[in-house]
């Protein structure tokens, strides 16, 4: 795919669009070569199930192998919901009001405390962007790292932008 992309990389933004949220405006169409060469990069078939699980099931759940290797797994005939409530660490939540993959209904499911278990004194910081999914690595804008670089390390002096 990567040596297509980089013969033809308005074709893969239209293979791109039945999977991502691509937009011209936002997005840097000449990184689009190199983020092809490198996919699908830490993912696979079975993330892609997971998910359509997930949806299925309309619950944060982890595999479901079927009642018989569930048991074996997870000691239930059903796979166990994802403990949010265990994460023990600050964070930031940076979120993209365009990402048709993390939508503005899984944002606010997971900032609802009563509905993720997420713990709120934990979330430091939010902010929503207007950006897609792939934006976060491929936007023309970049400047929201050293958002995040400033919220992490107040003290940072040098900026990356």
């Amino acid at each position: 795919m990567g040596h297509l992309c980089k013969w033809a990389p308005h074709l893969c933004i239209k293979l791109q669009e039945g999977f991502f949220d691509w937009d011209g405006k936002i997005d840097n169409a000449s990184r689009v070569a190199d983020k092809q060469a490198h996919s699908p990069s830490g993912s696979g078939w079975r993330n892609l199930v997971h998910y359509g699980q997930i949806i299925k099931a309309k619950q944060f759940q982890r595999f479901d192998y079927g009642s018989e290797e569930n048991l074996k797994k997870y000691n239930s005939n059903t796979p166990p919901k994802y403990d949010l409530s265990a994460i023990p660490i600050k964070m930031l939540i940076f979120s993209g009001d365009v990402d048709q993959l993390g939508d503005t209904t899984d944002v606010n499911w997971l900032l609802d405390e009563s509905q993720s278990g997420l713990k709120k004194d934990l979330i430091v910081y939010t902010k929503v962007l207007h950006f897609g999914h792939v934006s976060f690595m491929m936007a023309q804008d970049m400047s929201y790292v050293q958002e995040v670089i400033n919220v992490l390390n107040p003290n940072a002096e040098e900026q990356l932008y």
